[in-house]
C-alpha cells in the first residue's frame, strides 16, 4: 500500500487497473483508426469521390483523436498532482 501525497491509499492492484484503462484506451482508439481506414477506403473506391463525404470522415477522426489525446493527458495530470516523485517513477516504469 502506498500513501499518496494527499493521504490517500494506493494498492499495487490500483497501479495494474490504471494500467489496464490505458490499455483499453490504447485498444479502442486503435480499433477506431481501423474502422477510419475501412471507411475512409470505401469512399475513395466510389467512382465519383464525394469530398464533403470525405472531409466528414477525415473531421469525424480528428474529433475523436483528440478527445482521445486530451483524455491521455488529463489523467496523466491528475495522477501526477496526486503522487510523490517516488511514486510517479514507479508509476513509469509499470507503462
Amino acid at each position: 500500500m502506498i500513501e499518496f501525497r494527499s493521504g490517500q491509499a494506493f494498492a499495487d492492484h490500483d497501479g495494474k487497473q490504471l494500467k489496464v484503462g490505458v490499455k483499453k484506451a490504447y485498444i479502442h482508439q486503435a480499433v477506431e483508426n481501423e474502422i477510419f481506414a475501412l471507411d475512409i477506403g470505401q469512399v475513395l473506391s466510389q467512382p465519383k469521390l464525394d469530398n464533403n463525404a470525405v472531409g466528414t470522415l477525415i473531421d469525424q477522426h480528428a474529433v475523436s483523436a483528440a478527445k482521445m489525446a486530451k483524455d491521455t493527458v488529463t489523467s496523466y495530470v491528475n495522477l501526477k498532482a496526486i503522487l510523490s516523485e517516488e511514486q510517479l517513477a514507479k508509476a513509469k516504469e509499470l507503462y
